[in-house]
């Protein structure tokens, strides 16, 4: 896939504008598919973080290390193609997760790929800070204010209208779809962090899992207050806390060097302060002064849970169904030959077709 990416690059007009989505697969769970990233980067043991903190322990985040130190790879081979393109100075660059890393807190054992998401709390498939706040940059030579941080709210649905006046098109056409999105190209433009164009972010009302969140910018304070509740945070509701990067203590703590890291003011970083217990009723959270979410405030801002809760209402009013149904033991690959197939035809696998199926490697 990298050197598909590099490829395109390599044939696109200098004189026409592309967009180029590169979805890497990494990191992923650094199971027997993946390990190929380890010996890409046989390099990754020297890495000050593996070498002074994990020993052989840690193996697993060790390798998960080796998958991230490949993505800065991938990315700096992308960032040479368009230098030697001749494009680079004229290409915005925009770097971003999907979801927060499947650690150890997460439900489902064979997808912990041991990332981290400390100090933030819980991690992928909820809604807690852990699960949907992301790392995200914007690279882009051409802008004026450049190396600052922003705190405004910005969701997946923003780029298509952020990127589209980016290359000089007009909001205006693009009002008769009644995007979800909004523009944030003004505030990049004008280095202007708040206010943003958006003030409020439904982060999931799903019917099927039962999870529902949201998060509103307060009016009169400025801060973010966060609303989510509904059985999301585990099957058997044994862990809805914090997971400390594999190989640290508080005595002996991973610290990250750069002006985006969390701070979770004066809160204890991984303790909780007042509960949460999400599937009884709904938490609110403060997330401009408490990003770690250790206070639950449904108690204390009786009124702005109240409006959060009207307000997901009124999204689910005209909320699309959803299609999603919970998965089915039955199309498990196990019982298929190692094969994905339409487990509920009549033949799934075809007797006249010859399969050989996949076979885990074991040479590397």
């Amino acid at each position: 896939m990298l050197e598909r990416a590099e490829q395109i690059i390599k044939n696109t007009d200098p004189a026409k504008p592309f967009y180029l989505h590169f979805a890497t697969t990494l990191p992923r769970k650094a199971d027997e598919y993946n390990r190929g990233a380890l010996f890409n980067m046989p390099q990754f043991q020297l890495r000050p973080a593996v070498r002074t903190l994990l020993n052989d322990t840690w193996i697993e985040r060790k390798k998960e290390l080796a998958q991230i130190q490949s993505v800065d790879d991938q990315i700096g081979r992308l960032t040479s193609a368009l230098k030697e393109k001749g494009i680079l100075e004229n290409t915005i660059i925009i770097f971003m997760s999907d979801n927060g890393a499947p650690d150890l807190s997460n439900f489902d054992k064979d997808a912990i790929n041991h990332g981290s998401n400390w100090p933030l709390r819980m991690g992928k498939t909820n809604y807690f800070e852990g699960g949907i706040r992301v790392p995200c940059f914007i690279w882009y030579p051409q802008l004026k204010y450049r190396g600052y941080v922003s705190h405004r709210l910005m969701h997946m649905t923003d780029w298509l209208p952020t990127l589209y006046e980016a290359a000089g098109g007009s909001q205006a056409n693009l009002a008769k779809y009644d995007l979800s999105g909004v523009s944030h190209w003004s505030n990049f433009k004008r280095g202007i962090d708040r206010p943003g164009p958006r003030r409020e972010m439904v982060n999931t009302i799903e019917k099927v899992g039962k999870q529902y969140a949201i998060i509103e910018e307060d009016q009169c304070s400025g801060n973010y207050f966060k609303l989510l509740g509904g059985e999301m945070f585990g099957r058997d509701r044994s862990f809805i806390g914090w997971v400390r990067t594999e190989g640290t203590s508080d005595k002996k703590p991973m610290k990250t060097f750069t002006p985006t890291q969390v701070d979770c003011g004066q809160s204890p970083a991984g303790k909780e302060v007042t509960a949460c217990v999400p599937w009884v009723r709904d938490c609110l959270f403060d997330i401009t002064n408490d990003p770690c979410e250790t206070r639950n405030l449904a108690a204390v801002f009786p009124r702005i849970l109240s409006r959060l809760q009207d307000k997901l209402k009124a999204y689910n009013a005209t909320a699309v169904k959803a299609n999603n149904v919970p998965v089915d033991p039955k199309s498990n690959p196990s019982l298929w030959d190692g094969w994905w197939v339409p487990w509920q035809d009549a033949n799934p696998i075809p007797e006249t077709a010859a399969f050989t199926p996949f076979s885990l490697s074991s040479s590397y």
